[in-house]
């Protein structure tokens, strides 16, 4: 069926009931999340405790150092479901990127919006480090190899013609912890806001966190299309008492391509019904809605969940 016969398809059982289970769904799921400290870690859990209790398959988690790590996990089949930020999911699609080894990686499809991914740094207050041009000779931290600031935050640095010392790969929790005790400088983090490793040491910790200026942003999204002008607000962490200019990506939530069709739709529909609960467990999640399924401009939705937003009367952007 081509793409939109099934999207009249589906408009037309507009007012049909969410799928019920069936034996072609299996018993266990296995999620990509991310790594300890990070918003993967907070927010992963978070829906498929939703999904879980919706369709009754068990949901079982795996740590990982983020988005790439993710769509290779899904491509092998070694999880079923995860999450990525546009950006990487982009470069996945097309085989772009040395992680992908110019493979075209189309395995994975979307299945709903999650949040938006703010680039931005993190230094000690006493480090008089207050811009990311200070960051030239210095020992930087960017996360994990496999995350999305460890994908993008070099050719980010490039671009702006900031040269480090030394670029150091971690988990984003080990990283702040070693921009506390000044084994690192400063580190730059891609996360939902506030990423909890950052807000929790604040606690304990003077810090300032380095957004992007003005300019700074034009170069980048000049440079990178994937990445937007956005803003943390005021009080995202305690000691930002002014909005920060940053750059951002678009978070989805992903499943292999060969997930059953109604058990795709299934979860969708109960990670949509649950909006409150997930912002409760996962503040982030305030833009976990579905007005926002057409943020994702990187990889298609699956078939499954298409029929969800089709059927909710929401538009999709054509992909691929």
């Amino acid at each position: 069926m081509r793409r939109r016969d099934f999207l009249a398809a589906a408009l037309l059982a507009g007012c049909a009931a969410p799928p019920k289970r069936t034996a072609l769904w299996p018993t266990a799921l296995t999620m990509g999340t991310g790594s300890t400290g990070g918003t993967y870690a907070v927010y992963g859990p978070a829906w498929g405790a939703l999904a879980q209790a919706a369709t009754g398959v068990n949901l079982a988690y795996r740590a990982t150092q983020g988005p790439n790590q993710n769509i290779l996990l899904l491509d092998r089949s070694a999880v079923q479901l995860g999450m990525s930020t546009t950006a990487v999911a982009r470069q996945a699609w097309e085989g772009e990127g040395a992680w992908t080894q110019g493979t075209k990686l189309r395995s994975i499809r979307a299945l709903f919006p999650m949040y938006s991914t703010p680039f931005h740094a993190v230094a000690r207050a006493d480090s008089g480090i207050v811009r990311l041009a200070q960051f030239s000779g210095r020992v930087i931290g960017i996360g994990e190899e496999g995350g999305t600031s460890g994908t993008f935050a070099p050719a980010m640095l490039a671009t702006l013609g900031i040269r480090p010392r030394q670029i150091r790969f971690g988990g984003i929790g080990d990283q702040v912890a070693q921009v506390a005790s000044g084994v690192l400088d400063a580190s730059i983090v891609a996360a939902g806001a506030p990423v909890p490793a950052i807000a929790a040491e604040e606690t304990r910790t003077d810090l300032r966190i380095i957004g992007f200026s003005r300019r700074e942003v034009e170069q980048l999204r000049e440079a990178m299309p994937d990445l937007s002008a956005g803003e943390l607000p005021r009080g995202t962490y305690r000691t930002l008492r002014s909005p920060l200019p940053v750059v951002t990506t678009f978070n989805i939530a992903l499943c292999r391509a060969d997930l059953p069709d109604d058990l795709a739709e299934a979860i969708v529909a109960a990670v949509m019904a649950g909006h409150a609960d997930l912002v409760a467990r996962a503040p982030v999640a305030a833009e976990t809605i579905a007005a926002n399924a057409g943020r994702n401009t990187a990889v298609p939705y699956h078939a499954g969940a298409e029929a969800y937003f089709v059927r909710n009367r929401v538009a999709l952007p054509r992909v691929g």
